[in-house]
């Protein structure tokens, strides 16, 4: 974050609005503040707690088109810094989704072919964040693009832990 100053003042002044003596970990942790919330997917986007994840298939599946014989080693890109992974753009190629993903992009939208996919390579907290247009109300979209900083199920990262660990040991 050290690189995009606009970015450090403007989450310093919000901060400071929102909490104008010093806040406890729980007063953050409850605090509505979609800016903050941008910065720390956006600096998990960038920074990346792993790169990828190798996985087996258990089953004899398919990913885009392609046949992935149960067995298979698959790696997961989860690393999304500069351009989309894997571009899906036109409709033959969007037609060889999954249910569940074509489902997932009706219900949340696809990311990047809309404002959070652009300028991939900039620290840009406000991808996160979405204002509605009545009320001017700004509130953190977790599906503004697709992420998986930390994995899950059951071999959930690590790295969750210690991320979380740390970030309270600085308070």
């Amino acid at each position: 974050m050290e690189s995009f100053p606009a970015v450090q003042t403007e989450l310093r002044s919000i901060l400071q609005s929102a909490f104008p003596s010093t806040p406890s970990a729980s007063a953050i942790l409850d605090a509505d503040i979609p800016y903050l919330d941008g910065v720390c997917e956006e600096s998990l986007r960038l920074a990346g707690t792993a790169k990828g994840a190798l996985r087996q298939a258990v089953t004899d599946t398919e990913i885009l088109g392609y046949k992935i014989p149960k067995g298979a080693e698959v790696l997961l890109n989860m690393h999304i810094d500069r351009s989309p992974p894997c571009p899906i753009d036109d409709d033959s190629d969007d037609a060889k989704r999954s249910p569940s993903c074509r489902a997932a992009i009706h219900k949340h939208g696809n990311g990047f072919k809309g404002p959070a996919g652009r300028d991939l390579h900039l620290f840009e907290p406000r991808r996160w964040i979405v204002r509605d247009e009545a009320t001017g109300k700004e509130t953190f979209n977790a599906y503004a693009l697709p992420s998986l900083a930390f994995g899950g199920g059951f071999r959930g990262c690590f790295g969750e832990f210690s991320f979380f660990s740390f970030y309270f040991f600085l308070q």
